[in-house]
């Protein structure tokens, strides 16, 4: 049973799965009253995309012997980056005795930025202030991506490891 809530405590989401199925579904609004429609993130992961149902876009370079388990980082950008950065500047920085998947934030920090966040944040008389729905949806996300890119790209993992660099570090812990 997997259970989100809201930021005043009452029940937003909540699913039951068996056999790594999901067999039931109920959401909530606000207001406590039952919701009908499927939130945002839920449409976003139901419309075809080239990642086939994966929710986080990636990038993976496998090592060149790759024959047997293999360990796998899964790492997460900083606040304001993007996958080309990665892809062009930093995937080749690791090692090549691994499997390297960099995973991109779900949010995009402003309309055509192409620079993304795992999460809103602001800073209110000298706090940060963080959006906890966006922490804990991201999180979701990162968790299903990291099943499905093992299954959809053939990985046998012998160890996981997940890093990130700031906002992404956040995550990674």
């Amino acid at each position: 049973i997997s259970i989100e809530r809201f930021s005043s405590g009452k029940k937003r989401y909540e699913s039951k799965t068996l056999l790594g199925k999901k067999i039931h579904i109920n959401r909530w609004n606000e207001d406590g009253t039952k919701r009908k429609e499927l939130f945002d993130w839920e449409k976003e992961l139901l419309e075809p995309n080239d990642q086939w149902d994966i929710p986080l876009k990636y990038i993976i370079k496998k090592p060149s012997n790759s024959s047997g388990k293999q360990d796998v980082l899964y790492f997460m950008h900083a606040y304001t980056e993007n996958l080309p950065y990665y892809k062009n500047h930093v995937i080749n920085q690791f090692a090549d005795n691994y499997v390297t998947v960099i995973l991109q934030a779900p949010y995009e920090v402003s309309l055509a930025s192409g620079d993304f966040s795992w999460f809103d944040f602001d800073l209110f008389d000298g706090d940060t202030v963080f959006n906890e729905n966006h922490l804990n949806e991201s999180l979701e996300k990162i968790l299903s991506s990291i099943n499905k890119i093992i299954e959809r790209e053939k990985i046998s993992p012998a160890r996981i490891f997940i890093g990130g660099f700031s906002q992404g570090g956040t995550m990674a812990c």
